[in-house]
């Protein structure tokens, strides 16, 4: 029997987003540090990137962790 609701699962979510947290932060002071001319553009920017860098990096933290 297969659980497919455990991949639409709200919680799951909720649990992605706390672990991307941290790129998104990071990605946000550093694109508004390093892009000077246009801070805000660097902020968004720096968040876009920084969320699924910070996803892979937990996720494969947690690979790592529970091997």
């Amino acid at each position: 029997m297969s659980d497919i609701t455990l991949i639409t699962d709200e919680g799951l979510v909720q649990i992605a987003l706390m672990l991307a947290s941290p790129g998104l932060l990071i990605g946000l002071l550093l694109g508004a540090w390093l892009w000077k001319s246009n801070r805000v553009a660097g902020a968004i920017l720096g968040a876009l990137i920084g969320i699924p860098v910070g996803a892979a990096i937990a996720l494969g933290v947690l690979v790592l962790v529970v091997k």
